[in-house]
């Protein structure tokens, strides 16, 4: 699971060099995250293990979205009504 910390408050968008170091940290792990909130391919691409317990995949092979019901340590996969993918 990716984990934001707090955005690096009361620092220059810019180090010493020009480049915005702490800042750009900041919104790549802001971007995964958002990225990582639902996600689209085949049965093969489905994550394992998956993001979080309760992500959305949209499984286009069989037209469906599932959720990550567990991630101990696969992921196991569920439709809307609880029964397995």
């Amino acid at each position: 699971m990716i984990e934001i910390s707090a955005p690096p408050n009361r620092k220059p968008f810019t180090d010493e060099d020009g480049l915005p170091s702490l800042w750009l940290n900041w919104f790549t792990l802001l971007e995964e995250y958002f990225n990582s909130l639902m996600a689209t391919g085949t049965t093969g691409q489905r994550p394992n293990p998956a993001p979080f317990v309760g992500f959305m995949y949209f499984d286009t092979t069989i037209n469906r979205p599932i959720w990550a019901k567990t991630n101990d340590p696969t992921t196991t996969w569920i439709y809307a009504d609880g029964t397995n993918a």
